[in-house]
């Protein structure tokens, strides 16, 4: 993930190339950071490029080098005020590295002058600076006694966009549902209910699991790819040494070792494909999801910059289902115990108060709105409830009736909120009012009953 860095944590990279130093130096005076980094004791490492008398400040220089380049930009808010913006790099021609207006440059009210023009709260990318001054980066670390490696975030984003093109053609999970998006089964999970509400097709958890998954399947590929690689290198370096020897009947240990060595290399290369196997499964649930909403977008014409549809449509679907729960039209059933395979039908009073579906778990759970009382009812009684569903046929019946006008005698407390629908109410005929108003024989005056009227 990418961040922003003060101009004294990115002169102490400049400076150390070390970026646990980079976390240590907070403050944006540049004389503070020569003094944290000449504190901090080194550490253990396998890069020797970092120079012990390093001064943070004396990286100045070169850093407003790259800026007045182009390089790298800067970002600040101009005047101190409005939303930061990159600062052009013609504007950094005017400055001059003097070290007695190092820490000024980089305060929080630090001024960049050009004619009337200055910035404060200036900001470089952390992957900008990593890619410029870059750090001599080693696969692994020559003492493999060392506890604190050095970090490597430009390696990890680099290998991790590679490992993301891998899944640009991953194909989308096949989905079995029928022509009205529903699976060919007695019941569905509350959430494919929801789904095909909002977006025409039921859309398993898995699906809505799939994005926190495949963060997690990727960091487990990546670690299966590195544990290979080392267990092919000890093979490979107990085979070399076995050959080295010269010997022709090599001593038993050495048998031994190469042995367990190739046994690991092999099961390290199964537990990568297995690993990989993974990491293209969750990919193929989250293509899915994007395929269904690129459908919904194109049927329903929303415009290419609305990225927010798909959560309004999910709103409205999860009322109305609400709404049909509590008026008896459908039943939700659960199971109090995830053990025992019971279902029970959920109290339709339970959807009179504020929850909502969690998508990834499938169950029920307070919402922002709710009071401390109510999320302390909803917690203790209704999110234990698991295993949600909702029998197939009746949401078919139920859909073919539904209509968008809800007859207001049966409206109800929704989520916590009681919903009026706007009604016109008409309590006099409106001819039998313009008669009154013709007719004149007789012996009262009906004019200001009329006029009441």
């Amino acid at each position: 993930m990418r961040s922003l860095w003060t101009i004294t944590q990115a002169c102490t990279w400049i400076a150390t190339k070390d970026e646990r130093l980079v976390n240590v130096v907070s403050g944006e005076d540049l004389v503070e950071g020569d003094i944290t980094v000449s504190a901090r004791t080194p550490l253990p490492d396998d890069d020797s490029s970092r120079p012990s008398s390093a001064r943070v400040s004396e990286a100045l220089p070169i850093l407003l080098e790259a800026l007045k380049s182009g390089a790298i930009q800067c970002y600040g808010r101009a005047q101190g005020t409005g939303n930061p913006a990159e600062i052009p790099a013609e504007m950094w021609s005017a400055v001059i590295a003097d070290p007695s207006i190092a820490s000024e440059l980089s305060a929080p009210k630090g001024r960049l002058i050009n004619g009337q023009t200055w910035w404060d709260l200036l900001r470089v990318w952390d992957m900008q600076a990593m890619m410029l001054w870059r750090r001599p980066r080693r696969r692994q670390s020559a003492n493999i006694y060392a506890m604190d490696f050095l970090p490597d975030s430009l390696g990890e984003a680099i290998w991790k966009e590679r490992r993301q093109r891998m899944l640009a053609g991953q194909a989308p999970m096949d989905l079995v549902v029928g022509a009205d998006g529903l699976p060919d089964r007695g019941d569905v999970t509350l959430v494919e209910a929801l789904s095909w509400r909002a977006l025409g097709k039921a859309l398993p958890v898995a699906a809505w699991s799939a994005d926190m998954k495949l963060e997690q399947a990727d960091e487990a590929y990546a670690q299966a790819r590195n544990d290979y690689a080392n267990a092919l290198y000890r093979f490979r370096e107990a085979r070399r040494q076995m050959k080295a020897s010269g010997e022709r009947h090599p001593s038993e240990p050495t048998v031994i070792g190469r042995g367990v060595a190739a046994k690991m290399a092999v099961e390290s290369r199964e537990r990568e494909k297995a690993a990989l196997a993974e990491f293209r499964l969750q990919a193929s649930w989250r293509q899915l999801v994007y395929d269904v909403y690129e459908e919904v977008r194109t049927k329903q014409n929303f415009p290419a910059d609305d990225m927010n549809f798909a959560q309004r449509l999910a709103d409205r679907a999860e009322q109305e289902l609400f709404s049909a729960f509590l008026r008896g039209e459908l039943v939700c059933l659960g199971r109090k115990d995830a053990i025992v395979p019971a279902w029970e039908a959920l109290p339709k009073d339970y959807f009179r108060f504020p929850i909502g579906i969690r998508l990834n778990h499938n169950i029920l759970e307070p919402m922002d709105q709710a009071s401390i009382d109510d999320h302390k009812m909803i917690m203790e009684h209704i999110a234990n409830w698991v295993d949600l569903r909702v029998g197939v046929a009746d949401l078919r019946r139920w859909a073919g009736r539904q209509s968008r006008a809800i007859p207001f005698e049966e409206m109800a407390s929704v989520k916590g909120v009681i919903s009026v629908p706007e009604r016109r109410f008409e309590y006099v005929n409106l001819g039998r009012l313009e008669a009154l108003r013709q007719f004149t024989d007789s012996k009262y005056d009906l004019r200001k009953l009329v006029e009441r009227i």
